[in-house]
């Protein structure tokens, strides 16, 4: 083994131990500290945090949760949460924002709801799909894509006025999107697909068929990570921007998300 990939296999295994530190302390400090509100089950979560020019240690958050029954519940400070009014019984699978102030949410039937003013309103755009969407992220408050069941594919290049079908070139589900620029975007789903866009047309890279992808991200064009689960076992796949290599041992028990 080159020393190349025993240490980015190393950063790996430390990001990875660092994410659930910081999560299993800050799970006990909202068992502990926080009501959400609501009965519903939360899908879906978004976070941004400003500079506070008062207290640099401690920034500006907004948080954003979606679920069942189109509950979206808002925070400030991660223990005080308000439920605000979505304008949808559908469930909310997924959110994401541009900004603090212009948040996206979809989910079930093809439910697209968008703010631009903090979750003050939501209003619905219309999607043209009946077609549960499980992810959604932009390059910007303009463009964004979302994805979802049967290979739906949408992006709107308008800040949400028109929402247009692409062409996957698949009929699995897809379960997550995350791109680095408008021309560079990743969309992961069932049976080990990977989509890549370029700005003009999405195509497969895709590992093997018996793997589910339900999360991907990345820190730039060549430092690509996609997460799922084969068979009950987690799986890692990193991408070094020519090819996907897969990086776990095979031996956990857990599906990563």
């Amino acid at each position: 083994m080159s020393k190349h990939i025993a240490k980015r296999r190393w950063t790996l295994v430390l990001m990875i131990l660092s994410l659930l530190v910081f999560t299993t302390v800050l799970a006990q400090r909202w068992v502990q500290e926080a009501q959400s509100n609501t009965d519903e089950d939360l899908k879906g979560v978004w976070v941004t945090a400003t500079k506070n020019a008062d207290d640099p240690l401690h920034p500006i958050l907004k948080m954003y949760a979606v679920g069942s029954g189109g509950v979206i519940i808002y925070s400030e400070n991660g223990t005080d949460w308000s439920a605000q009014a979505s304008g949808t019984p559908d469930t909310l699978n997924a959110v994401w924002g541009s900004s603090a102030t212009d948040i996206v949410a979809v989910g079930d039937y093809g439910t697209i709801v968008h703010s631009s003013n903090s979750g003050d309103t939501w209003a619905t755009e219309t999607s043209s799909t009946a077609n549960t969407l499980n992810a959604v992220w932009g390059s910007s408050a303009t463009d964004v894509f979302a994805v979802g069941d049967y290979g739906t594919i949408l992006h709107t290049s308008n800040s949400g006025t028109t929402w247009t079908a692409h062409t996957s070139g698949t009929s699995y589900s897809l379960k997550a999107v995350w791109g680095i620029s408008l021309n560079n975007v990743y969309a992961v789903g069932d049976h080990g697909t990977i989509l890549h866009y370029n700005g003009a047309t999405w195509t497969s890279q895709s590992v093997s068929a018996s793997v589910t992808l339900n999360g991907i991200w990345g820190t730039s064009p060549c430092n690509v990570y996609a997460v799922g689960e084969m068979e009950g076992v987690a799986v890692i796949y990193h991408f070094d921007g020519s090819s996907w290599t897969r990086q776990d041992d095979g031996e956990s028990d857990y599906a990563l998300n």
